[in-house]
């Protein structure tokens, strides 16, 4: 399967240059509970799932681990401001299942946007694609309560809340997990 092809984007690329972007990525295996990067370094590389499941986290001022973000089969995650802009990662990343995911390196993708405008281009829509969902999380952190967030999640994303363990799909909604117990007890 093309790995950009299947990508869940609204954003398409030719063939052509689909395969090439796709040729361009490597495949790594990650056991589950791996930690992929750590707060403090470079997130160096572009990760696109496969199989499996990763997240992003970081900790809290109180030291409680807050989820920032999930990437299940055929999503893409980084952290963009360490990965384009090279500066030390806020986050940290691991795998919350045995993942196979597919990675590039900000040189290599860098190496293909100077050599095809396409991939540019797409590269650039589908980075803009990333920051309108980071602002959808946002509002809805800032202007839903839980259950709507909940139920958000549910509805876009069925499968992070049957896969990934309650006390981080919590954390990432913005709630207690005894919360989402008693949301989740209402449906």
């Amino acid at each position: 399967m093309d790995i950009i092809s299947s990508l869940e984007t609204k954003i398409k690329l030719a063939p052509h240059y689909a395969d090439i972007l796709s040729t361009a990525f490597e495949e790594e295996f990650f056991r589950k509970g791996t930690l992929i990067w750590r707060q403090g370094n470079r997130c160096k590389r572009l990760f696109i799932v496969k199989t499996g499941m990763l997240r992003v986290f970081y900790y809290d001022s109180k030291g409680r681990e807050i989820t920032h973000w999930f990437a299940r089969e055929y999503t893409a995650l980084t952290d963009l401001n360490s990965f384009f802009h090279k500066k030390r990662s806020d986050y940290n990343m691991e795998s919350l299942e045995d993942t196979v995911a597919y990675t590039i390196t900000l040189d290599r993708l860098n190496s293909l946007f100077d050599k095809y405008h396409e991939i540019e281009r797409f590269g650039r829509l589908f980075t803009m694609e990333m920051m309108v969902q980071l602002t959808e999380k946002v509002k809805d952190l800032q202007f839903r309560s839980a259950e709507e967030r909940y139920n958000i999640l549910l509805e876009k994303h069925p499968s992070v809340i049957q896969r990934a363990p309650l006390g981080k799909i919590a954390s990432y909604l913005g709630i207690t997990q005894q919360s989402l117990s008693r949301i989740r007890a209402k449906r």
